[in-house]
């Protein structure tokens, strides 16, 4: 797919379906910049500025769009936050609020069915840290963010439509590197941080006839890849590509024996391994000639065969990050076994030959590998004898160099096979002397890690469907290629398979807790009756945790939870019971104590729910699970009235009573169950 429509496609911001969320404006010192965005919050921290195309200091910001009810209904609105706002539904004046805005203004609003025009405004704080939300509540559910699925606007908004290409082209400039050679000062967007991959010992792990294959024309291997073809040439291997090739293998240590003549029952762990854990979601098997087709890109598996030494996709495996924290590809903790078995599994594919007998000069090699800027990106123990052209802000002739369109004015820099809209944007971005390159917001910066990790591979968001469900005849036909495994007494994978939703996600999970779960360190499962796994993205993990707090306008650092109340403690303990409580034990293990009859739905261990979860998105799941999560196995206890079955516990109030319930679960990993009868 062409570069640039690629990160229109995925660039997140962009990516909530074609017309969902709401247009935000964002002003400060008479500058406007526009994007989509997925709610009515933001924060942003002291002496940072609210967009990558603003300057740190005061701003205004302005959501514009619609709020599309499916009937007509009364909502209580309410906004909490830092700053003042304003808000207006069908241009009648709804409230305001201004400075610490905790509880704010609340007032209820008759909505029509069908589409209300919205319009807010905020206005940061005169110091400190900014912030606000956006909320309302009706007679079944309690005080929640207005959510994404319900807004939309106007997606062919000129002011919109330029700063998206904007964006866009930021992005693109980021992951294609271009500042490794076009320096720039102080670049502060934060991918311009990452590291690239190391190239020590290249040839212990991949072969010479890959590696002169991938520097000959990298996208004729994979044709969205952001490494470029660094010698022009035709369809013949360019003897260049061979002896830099030659080079790095020379260069390796020797390549560890590895076995990849698997057993075939090993190959058919493989296989469920493949399908299980959701690989079929990023990757298309090399002898897939009809792959099915999802919103979001996958990446065929067809030259793997040829690409690693023996042994070497095991280890690759084993921890994908070894020699580049930043790759897209995650780590799913696999045991030795696992690793195996993948492996073996994606080596028995068929796939398309690849030219094997590669000769080249290592001495050579070297010397082009010093002096053709391979060194600029990768890392390696060698002097950089590569001349650095001009700093991307002094670049003025776009139709030489990179950006040229027409070879012969190329000269003897990379090809990055970029299409026109590419070069477009790129140069209407030079146009702001690349500014936004040295500001960034962590909110932004998550938002575009949702699309780069393919996150929605695996999970669904707002009105989107993860690609994995839609890929289920594929994964269901590896399956049932090879024999069923051996049911276990107690099984291990049971009850519902679906992985949880991100619409949430930024402020649902503490984000302390949410960076040490995406960066892989979180010692246990929270589900562990799924075949699916949550894998590590441990160079990412700290500020997408951030960032998805600060979009949803919550506290990027959680206030501790406080000792629970012995008294509600005890209440609370017995109202997960089965004598006089809900059953929660029913469905959720305590601590040691398993789950008493979980195999509808298997949930939570309790021990774990207030170390994830924030004390408001519990009120609100355990009050209507049903408005959090359509279709989840959790019951609802309270009625409209707030009431719920259990008349003689804290008067039937189930407010009371779910908080009584927090302060039992405030014990954590020290909680006792509650008697099983």
């Amino acid at each position: 797919m062409k570069l640039f429509v690629l990160a229109v496609l995925m660039a997140p911001v962009m990516a909530l379906a074609q017309d969902a969320g709401l247009k935000l404006t964002l002003e400060s010192n008479g500058v406007k910049d526009v994007r989509a965005a997925r709610l009515v919050s933001l924060r942003v921290p002291d002496n940072q500025p609210a967009s990558p195309f603003l300057k740190p200091g005061p701003f205004k910001a302005t959501w514009d769009g619609f709020l599309t009810q499916r009937i007509k209904g009364e909502f209580t609105f309410s906004v909490i936050g830092r700053g003042e706002f304003k808000l207006t539904i069908n241009d009648q004046f709804v409230l305001a609020s201004s400075g610490d805005m905790q509880g704010g203004a609340k007032t209820l609003v008759a909505l029509k069915k069908g589409k209300n025009a919205i319009h807010a405004e905020f206005t940061s704080a005169k110091d400190g840290e900014s912030w606000v939300r956006l909320l309302w509540s009706a007679r079944d559910f309690i005080a929640e963010s207005v959510p994404p699925t319900v807004f939309t606007h106007d997606a062919d908004d000129p002011a919109l439509r330029d700063a998206t290409a904007l964006r866009s082209a930021r992005e693109l400039v980021a992951n294609l590197r271009c500042v490794k050679c076009h320096a720039t000062d102080a670049p502060a967007m934060t991918e311009l941080s990452a590291d690239t991959p190391s190239l020590e010992d290249a040839g212990a792990r991949l072969t010479q006839a890959w590696l002169a294959h991938w520097i000959n024309d990298p996208h004729a291997i994979r044709p969205d890849t952001e490494m470029p073809r660094v010698f022009a040439g035709g369809d013949q291997l360019d003897q260049r590509a061979k002896d830099i090739a030659a080079f790095l293998v020379e260069s390796s240590a020797k390549s560890s024996a590895g076995n990849n003549d698997e057993p075939k029952e090993t190959i058919e762990q493989g296989t469920r391994l493949f399908a299980n854990l959701g690989c079929v979601a990023c990757h298309v098997l090399s002898d897939n000639a009809n792959p099915t087709e999802v919103p979001t890109k996958r990446i065929s598996l067809k030259f793997v065969k040829y690409k690693f030494q023996p042994g070497a996709l095991k280890g690759f495996l084993l921890k994908p990050e070894a020699h580049y924290q930043w790759i897209r590809m995650p780590d799913f903790r696999l045991s030795d076994a696992e690793a195996t078995a993948l492996s073996a599994f994606i080596r028995s594919r068929s796939a398309p030959a690849m030219e094997a007998d590669i000769k080249g000069d290592p001495g050579r090699g070297k010397e082009l590998f010093q002096s053709s800027g391979c060194l600029s990106c990768h890392s390696m123990k060698l002097d950089n004898r590569f001349k650095s052209p001009a700093p991307l802000a002094k670049l003025s002739d776009w139709t030489r160099g990179c950006l040229s369109s027409d070879p012969s004015r190329r000269g003897n820099a990379p090809d990055f096979a970029l299409t026109d809209d590419d070069r477009a944007a790129i140069q209407l971005l030079a146009k702001t002397q690349f500014d936004s390159l040295h500001r960034d917001t962590t909110s932004e910066f998550a938002e575009r890690q949702i699309a780069q990790l393919n996150c929605l591979a695996c999970h669904s968001r707002d009105r989107q469907d993860d690609s994995w469900s839609q890929l289920k005849d594929e994964a269901d036909a590896l399956l049932a290629s090879v024999p069923a495994e051996q049911e276990k007494a107690e099984p291990e994978v049971f009850g519902d398979q679906s992985r949880p939703p991100l619409t949430w996600i930024g402020e649902k999970l503490r984000p302390e807790w949410a960076a040490r779960f995406i960066g892989g360190q979180v010692s246990y499962k929270p589900r562990p009756w799924l075949a699916a796994r949550m894998p590590g993205f441990p160079a990412r993990a700290k500020f997408i945790a951030l960032g998805l707090a600060e979009e949803h306008g919550c506290p990027t650092t959680s206030p501790p939870n406080a000792g629970p109340d012995a008294k509600l403690a005890d209440i609370g303990k017995k109202l997960v019971g089965k004598t006089g409580g809900f059953s929660c034990i029913q469905c959720h293990p305590v601590a040691s104590q398993k789950a008493l009859s979980p195999f509808e739905a298997p949930a939570i261990n309790f021990a774990h729910a207030t170390d994830r979860l924030t004390h408001e998105y519990y009120d609100r799941w355990v009050y209507n699970p049903q408005r959090v999560l359509p279709g989840t196995r959790m019951p609802s206890f309270a009625d409209s009235s707030g009431k719920t079955a259990l008349k003689d516990t804290l008067d039937g109030d189930a407010r009371k009573q779910f908080d009584a319930i927090w302060n039992y679960l405030l014990a954590g990993p020290k909680i006792t169950p509650p008697a099983q009868q």
